[in-house]
């Protein structure tokens, strides 16, 4: 997946992935230049689709808007008992968590 980073950070064309938000608070905008209206933020951790990736922006997929290519890195699972920012948590005690097939 390095390639795919290197292409993001290029910034020719990269198509659809999720991507993770790496900085603390960030913009998303109705068009892809910081002079454009705020229409919404993403949290640090938050996971997104992106639709493409051109001239260092990153078109979201799934809600309008764009955000800042620079902020966003390749997004990886969590480990197992791992927690994401986030995301919801499972806060049941291990012996009633849901089980695979016996």
């Amino acid at each position: 997946m390095k390639w795919f980073l290197a292409g993001l950070f290029a910034a020719s064309l990269v198509t659809a992935a999720e991507m993770e938000v790496a900085g603390g608070r960030v913009n998303i905008r109705k068009s892809p230049s910081t002079q454009s209206a705020v229409v919404g933020t993403l949290k640090s951790g938050e996971r997104v689709q992106v639709k493409q990736v051109k001239n260092g922006w990153a078109e979201l997929s799934g809600r309008a808007g764009f955000v800042s290519a620079s902020y966003l890195r390749e997004s990886v699972p969590p480990r197992p008992g791992e927690a994401r920012p986030g995301a919801p948590q499972d806060r049941r005690p291990p012996e009633a968590a849901p089980r695979g097939p016996e």
